[in-house]
């Protein structure tokens, strides 16, 4: 199906402000986005998107992490790994509640940049293997960035949830519709790779993939659909 582009060119001459405007337009129209020039250098708004989300809802779980500090399994359990007594281990866990957040802040940009970076990786591999292109590694990383966008959005939906109800969660996959004394099954794990948002986002790398590298969209979805198909089950067998 044919994107009218008039209404992707009128989202880029709208009032939005400019990363605001460029988020909105790789999130409805792919296909003009990755058609356009000046993002393949541009990753700092995408990453910088994704781990505000990200660190926003790390900081709103952090009651649950609280309750795990108050928990006296826990308290043992540091004791007998650091072989130090009950009182030792209740300051160190008191130390670690002071420092909880500041870390969940300092590690958000970190876990979310090593992991465009790996799956930048992966696809630079992919590039210069199956499509025979030496595309620069930099230029796959602004991909992978961009694609990532789709990632922020069930981060952002969970907050409220989260604020609402600590034990709530999104039901973005089939594995939701199983009871919990199943979840541990492998076809359940598998299931779990089905998120609407993963594939959602695999399906924007498709597009991004066909427009970089210049190949149908056919090739770029049976090589990234194979590629995902792979994550899926060996998720499946080493998640616990």
């Amino acid at each position: 199906m044919e994107i009218d582009s008039s209404n992707s060119a009128r989202l880029s001459n709208g009032s939005l402000p400019g990363i605001f405007r460029r988020i909105m337009q790789v999130i409805i129209y792919p296909r003009e986005f990755f058609a356009s020039t000046g993002w393949s250098s541009d990753f700092w708004a995408p990453l910088l998107f994704v781990t505000l989300a990200f660190a926003g809802l790390r900081l709103v779980q952090m009651p649950e992490v609280e309750k795990k500090f108050d928990d006296p399994k826990f308290k043992t359990q540091i004791a007998e790994q650091r072989k130090i007594t009950d009182e030792e281990a209740g300051r160190l866990i008191e130390r670690m509640r002071g420092a909880a957040p500041v870390v969940s802040v300092i590690e958000s940009p970190v876990i979310i940049v090593a992991g465009s970076a790996g799956m930048a990786l992966l696809l630079y591999l992919i590039g210069r293997i199956i499509f025979k292109q030496a595309i620069p590694y930099i230029t796959v990383f602004s991909l992978t960035a961009w694609t990532g966008v789709v990632a922020a959005i069930p981060l952002l939906l969970h907050i409220p949830l989260q604020l609402y109800n600590p034990e709530w969660s999104l039901p973005t996959s089939p594995a939701y519709l199983f009871p919990k004394d199943l979840q541990n099954n492998y076809f359940v794990r598998v299931l779990t790779a089905l998120d609407l948002f993963l594939i959602w986002q695999v399906a924007w790398l498709c597009i991004g993939i066909s427009r970089l590298y210049k190949v149908s969209l056919n090739r770029s979805v049976s090589v990234i659909g194979t590629l995902f198909v792979c994550f899926a089950v060996l998720n499946a067998l080493f998640a616990k």
